[in-house]
């Protein structure tokens, strides 16, 4: 239930406040909700909370396989979580804060944008005319926005791999499983 809600105000945020679109291989960003009343500021952080959300739904898959290691090896007592787990969960938490901050100081100005980005393709362009809020990161900052990737990267992997294969070695261990088992495990951790 608490998902569900989470998900409903996100999906809301999403459409009405922070409706974005990307011009991806640039790394550049037009906000078109709301936002775009509150300035760059408003889109940059509109853009860090989606991005940040994104992140935290793998928080949401890693306890959904952490319930179905349990289910499948009848065990009860699921919410008195190992010190792994809790490592890992913990990890999270840090992982999404350090994510929000550098993602928050990896953008350019407008006019940096403008000049390094917009100019350079015309199908850009239109959007410069100021009834948008364009955020871009620049080459002035890629070096901080590798380290962000390279961040969110290490916070979706390593916690959720981690608690997953611990798990499945402990429970291949204490029980002679099948095969159809390690073929379930093995499609939800791929």
């Amino acid at each position: 239930m608490i998902v569900k809600f989470v998900i409903f105000i996100f999906y809301i945020f999403q459409f009405v406040f922070g409706e974005i679109r990307t011009l991806f291989p640039r790394k550049t960003v037009i906000c078109y909700g709301l936002s775009r009343f509150f300035g760059e500021t408003g889109c940059k952080i509109t853009l860090t909370i989606l991005m940040t959300y994104v992140l935290i739904e793998f928080f949401f898959i890693l306890y959904a396989l952490n319930g179905q290691y349990n289910t499948i090896c009848k065990k009860t007592s699921f919410h008195e979580n190992n010190k792994l787990q809790k490592i890992s969960l913990f990890s999270i938490l840090i992982f999404t804060i350090a994510f929000f901050s550098m993602f928050m100081l990896s953008f350019i100005s407008r006019e940096e944008a403008i000049s390094q980005i917009y100019m350079n393709y015309s199908d850009t362009k239109s959007y410069i005319n100021g009834s948008y809020v364009i955020i871009a990161v620049g080459e002035s900052k890629i070096d901080l926005f590798i380290g962000v990737v390279s961040i969110g990267l290490i916070k979706t992997f390593l916690p959720r791999k981690t608690v997953i294969c611990y798990g499945l070695s402990r429970f291949f261990g204490e029980t002679g499983c099948q095969i159809a088992t390690l073929n379930f495990f093995l499609y939800y951790m791929l």
